[in-house]
């Protein structure tokens, strides 16, 4: 990727830009169909490509208490585009004053006078501005009014879907996640620190590392999942529950991975979830024995999934 920029103020000057606006939570196919047309645009008219991004997500200040949590977090939604584009990002910090513009003031203002913009490439059913008036009539009206190209982008449709990040939630939500990865650009991962929870997996001859996981990031459903865990930049299988313990209800919502064929201490390090196939759904147990009983089923089971998943990639 070319420069990455967290402030208008750090944006170099330019002689002319193509420039797509939105947010790109999830970086799903669709929005690289807008980033290969931004790149194919930008090079045709002999400008420098840009994406125009909002942090944060605009919903977290027109709505804080109805904002969709995150497919991606900031640091994974760089690390895609990171991998998917070689051009210019600007993390536009999404303020009051930004909020209140129309879709003319912020185009004119913000877009032509101050970083240069002389296309606007666009998904089709993006909006610009106050209320979310610029749709794209309005933007076609603007195109004219002040002397820049509008190009629209068809969204991406998979089995008849048109693809959205909301769509992919709505995967994610159901446990569906082969359909929310074969969407993304890249897996649907969960990071964080390892904490201390009640070792009970231990106790059980399963231990587990307990991951503390950001709020802000869009769970699955609970349940039991075949994942990838990566430690220190080495992939392992595991078997990754996701929910309330029944045996102690009051503990709340925990993320947690028995990780096969491992046995180091890794308390405190960063390490990664990644959810490839639902197994079940987290239910109560009437006993300790029957709940070993159940995991020695799910092991068999994940094992299987995960053999298979080695050789689709194999293949």
């Amino acid at each position: 990727m070319g420069n990455f920029y967290t402030n208008l103020s750090e944006v170099s000057e330019s002689k002319g830009r193509a420039i797509t606006v939105g947010n790109f939570d999830g970086i799903h196919h669709g929005h690289l169909a807008i980033i290969d047309g931004l790149c194919e645009e930008a090079e045709k008219r002999g400008l420098e490509p840009l994406i125009v991004t909002f942090v944060p997500h605009p919903r977290e200040v027109i709505n804080p208490g109805n904002a969709p949590k995150l497919i991606f977090l900031p640091e994974e939604e760089r690390e895609a585009l990171q991998n998917a584009y070689t051009g210019d990002v600007l993390w536009l910090p999404f303020t009051e004053e930004i909020r209140g513009l129309t879709a003319k003031e912020f185009i004119s203002e913000m877009l032509i006078k101050k970083l240069s913009m002389k296309a606007l490439v666009s998904g089709e059913n993006n909006t610009l501005g106050k209320d979310r008036c610029g749709d794209q009539q309005r933007l076609i009206e603007l195109s004219k009014q002040l002397n820049y190209d509008f190009i629209v982008i068809p969204k991406v449709v998979v089995n008849g879907h048109k693809l959205s990040s909301s769509e992919i939630r709505k995967a994610i939500a159901a446990g569906d996640m082969d359909a929310a990865n074969k969407a993304l650009s890249q897996p649907y991962s969960l990071s964080g620190e390892v904490i201390r929870g009640m070792g009970l997996g231990r106790k059980l001859g399963y231990p587990t590392a307990n991951l503390q996981y950001p709020e802000r990031k869009a769970l699955p459903k609970e349940g039991v999942y075949a994942a990838h865990i990566i430690v220190a930049g080495h992939k392992y299988g595991g078997m990754m529950f996701i929910g309330k313990n029944h045996l102690h209800p009051e503990d709340a919502l925990s993320v947690e991975a028995n990780i096969l064929n491992f046995d180091q201490d890794i308390y405190g390090e960063h390490i990664t979830f990644q959810p490839i196939a639902f197994v079940r759904e987290n239910r109560r147990m009437t006993s300790k024995d029957e709940l070993v009983q159940q995991i020695g089923k799910d092991k068999i089971i994940i094992e299987e999934i995960l053999q298979q998943k080695e050789t689709e990639h194999v293949c």
